[in-house]
């Protein structure tokens, strides 16, 4: 499943309202330790393949977006100056010019601003990645988790199946909506072989972590309750995770189908900074 997981693993793409493509470059690059007389030093190959850092992927998309929108402001700004005979130079959000054409230049600032955000920058990015990434399928198996379930269901994603998979699509319950005619789940890849089952919930099982008690020993079982508990519980907890691996294992989700609707734009009204005296003053 590990395989499966980073076999399907690719970076964040998506390109700026200028056209310019964005690659994210994190990924679990390998080092090797070289010990020398003085020091230790580790040394990697930036051009070998690695593994995509999916953590990282995640977590630095959402500002590194903003960041690309705000140097395509940028570099809008700097058109418009030019066209205008205006002396141009920034350092990351701090954008220069001689006295005598600030009021000039803000203005400048000020429109490019209001006509960058004005543009549907979300939809287009929805739209770059449904058709970038429609050949990609999620394994269901990586969505049977509690918290990540929640967050999808809550950000409006659903996925469609027929009555006769919604039976063993159980653990995605909260995302499954029920259709006669439409399914987003692939099972071309579902593991049908009674001896591959078998040796896929061996595997499981082998994974797992066992602790037990001898139940001869009532003092230690009742000095170590506590921890029985927790361990039942967190026994249970495995049974159910292999339960679901095993009900999910081989089925697949497009991309673009798992994508959420995008939320309602809101009401402020972008072209009021205009008038605003604070706004990249």
């Amino acid at each position: 499943m590990e395989v499966l997981r980073k076999s399907l693993m690719s970076s964040v793409i998506w390109t700026t309202p200028l056209g310019l493509p964005i690659v994210q470059p994190y990924r679990k690059t390998v080092r090797k330790q070289i010990m020398t007389a003085l020091q230790t030093v580790y040394i990697s190959d930036p051009n070998s393949m690695a593994e995509v850092n999916s953590v990282k992927q995640a977590s630095a998309f959402p500002p590194n977006f903003i960041h690309s929108l705000d140097a395509t402001h940028m570099m809008l700004t700097a058109i418009g100056c030019r066209k205008q005979g205006l002396t141009f130079a920034s350092v990351h959000d701090s954008y220069w010019t001689h006295a005598a054409d600030i009021d000039a230049m803000s203005a400048v600032i000020r429109d490019t601003f209001v006509k960058l955000h004005e543009s549907n920058v979300l939809e287009e990015l929805r739209l770059e990645f449904m058709t970038r990434y429609k050949d990609y399928q999620i394994p269901l198996v990586t969505l049977a988790s509690g918290n990540l379930t929640k967050k999808l269901y809550e950000a409006g994603s659903r996925i469609y199946a027929t009555p006769e998979q919604a039976k063993s699509l159980a653990p995605l319950k909260d995302l499954i909506v029920v259709s006669e005619n439409t399914s987003s789940v692939d099972e071309s890849q579902v593991v049908k072989d009674p001896n591959a089952v078998k040796q896929l919930a061996d595997d499981l099982n082998s994974m797992s972590t066992k602790k037990s008690f001898s139940e001869d020993d009532e003092d230690g079982e009742f000095e170590m309750e506590g921890e029985t508990r927790q361990a039942r519980a967190a026994r249970e907890r495995k049974e159910a995770e292999r339960e679901a691996v095993l009900k999910l294992y081989g089925k697949f989700v497009s991309v673009g189908a798992l994508l959420p609707p995008l939320p309602k734009k809101g009401e402020f009204e972008v072209s009021k900074i205009k008038a605003s005296p604070y706004f990249f003053s």
